[in-house]
């Protein structure tokens, strides 16, 4: 409705325009408007727009608002032009006497008329153009084209080209009005303001939306992980190196670009009610949330060192024996194989809490990110798929060189990755919280810098130093910053795309 309402009023100020504008010597028939006098237009927008028979500035941009043009948008609908208006009094009297319109036989604009050729009340506009207004010299048409360019002209730069105020002062006489009109009818037709009205299909307010989008972000990630460990086993030695080289600098890469590019920018926008010092402590956020992360690692380095201090200590205990000589002479393949099977029962439960960890952390990424806003939730999700791709065929390749079987290993993963769903269930309820979402930022994007520049980049440096691998390294780590680069640059448009139909 609001399309066809606007496509109504855009033709009615056209033929009013074009009643108002005929150039030359071309007098109008009055036989043409023996039933409605051709200024019936130009009055309607009068009273509508303006005040005591002149526009105003806020009437001037309230009808080019409602002509979708100037590039305003909508007026909010309580913001009615009524406002700026004085009480009514005689302001019909005013414009009807402005525009002659007052002669005997005027009844509501919708009337039969004799024009009498000597009534100067009654004058043409198109004679009030040529007698009161000299044109001059008209520039030349690419000069104005190479000027105006290809763009949509607001409410001031229109004044602005007729050499009117473009503030309270404005003051539009019926005269300008119609000199001002062919730059409109200019704008109608070139469609440089026209834009369609979006229909809106989905909220991303909607709270189940952000959770089955969460989710199905985790689920995909996961499953994508498992597919990537299954087929581990099938890649051939050198290649799974190259890959493994490429996916970990494509993981700094998007890391640090939704940290630097999308997460902090967010983070940081101030708000009308923030102060400087709320700007500073968020910086702080990022900070703490960075060596959390070192802390955390340190956590679990430290249990995984006394684990295997204490596997020391009971082999010396065991050789320290008396009956060691028998034991061994008995039972050695046995007791080899029950001491194997303690230390990779300790690498694999090491290697399993780690990536637990992790994927908890992920999940609280993801599903905070989410929870805020749905791009934020889809670059964090690029982000962690990424860096979690190369992490778990790491921790693959551990898992089967420490004597895991292949399908023990992918239980483990399974088992692993349950601790991400637990994580997008807490981020999600944090990131609802609107006050909560630029910390939130703040914090993720603090993890990703460690993980890229502390874990990832060391991991990086010890593949062997050659033209190929330099290659593939920058080749990864600028393909992940141009992802969330474009992500950036493309946010609101993204949104479109999910949420808007077109």
């Amino acid at each position: 409705m609001s399309a066809l309402f606007l496509r109504l009023n855009s033709c009615l100020f056209l033929v009013a325009c074009l009643c108002g504008t005929v150039l030359g010597n071309e007098r109008p028939d009055p036989k043409s408007y023996e039933d409605v006098d051709h200024r019936y237009f130009l009055l309607e927008l009068f009273q509508k727009y303006g005040q005591d028979g002149l526009i105003g500035y806020e009437g001037f941009e309230h009808l080019l608002s409602n002509l979708g043009l100037g590039g305003v948008g909508e007026v909010n609908e309580d913001h009615d032009v009524d406002i700026h208006k004085p009480d009514e009094g005689d302001f019909n009297n005013k414009l009807h006497d402005t525009l002659g319109l007052h002669n005997t036989k005027h009844e509501h604009m919708i009337h039969e008329r004799s024009i009498d050729q000597s009534d100067t009340s009654n004058v043409f506009a198109d004679e009030i153009i040529i007698t009161e207004h000299n044109y001059g010299q008209l520039p030349k048409k690419e000069e104005v084209r190479k000027k105006l360019g290809h763009r949509c002209l607001s409410p001031k730069q229109m004044l602005v080209a007729y050499g009117l105020a473009t503030d309270h002062s404005t003051a539009i006489s019926p005269l300008m009005f119609l000199h001002i009109c062919p730059a409109m009818i200019y704008q109608l037709d070139s469609k440089e303001c026209t834009r369609r009205p979006p229909t809106v299909v989905v909220s991303q307010d909607d709270s189940s939306f952000k959770w089955l989008s969460a989710l199905i972000s985790v689920f995909l990630i996961s499953v994508a992980g498992l597919v990537g460990v299954a087929v581990v086993p099938l890649i051939h030695k050198s290649m799974f190196a190259h890959l493994i080289n490429f996916l970990v600098a494509l993981a700094i890469g998007t890391l640090t670009g939704d940290a630097f590019l999308h997460l902090i920018p967010h983070a940081l926008k101030k708000k009308e009610d923030e102060s400087e010092t709320t700007v500073v402590m968020k910086s702080t956020a990022v900070f703490i949330a960075t060596f959390a992360f070192f802390i955390l690692e340190k956590v679990i380095q430290s249990t995984q060192s006394i684990k295997k201090r204490t596997e020391t200590l009971k082999m010396e205990r065991a050789s320290s024996e008396e009956d060691y000589s028998v034991v061994k002479n008995s039972d050695s393949c046995d007791g080899l194989a029950d001491l194997d099977s303690t230390k990779r029962e300790a690498v694999a439960w090491m290697i399993i809490m780690s990536d637990g960890i992790h994927n908890f952390t992920d999940g609280l990424s993801i599903g905070a990110a989410f929870g805020a806003d749905f791009v934020a939730g889809i670059a964090t999700s690029v982000a962690v798929f990424t860096h979690e791709l190369p992490h778990e065929l790491g921790d693959f390749a551990v898992l089967l060189k420490s004597g895991v079987s292949v399908r023990r290993a992918l239980m483990y993963n399974v088992l692993s990755s349950v601790l991400s769903i637990l994580g997008v269930l807490v981020g999600v309820i944090l990131g609802d919280l609107q006050q909560a979402s630029s910390w939130i930022y703040a914090c993720t994007a603090g993890t990703f810098i460690y993980i890229a520049l502390a874990d990832l980049i060391p991991e990086m440096n010890r593949q062997p130093c050659s033209l190929r691998s330099m290659l593939l390294q920058l080749t990864g780590i600028f393909s992940g910053g141009a992802i969330m680069l474009i992500i950036s640059l493309y946010e609101h448009k993204l949104k479109a795309f999910f949420f808007q139909k077109f």
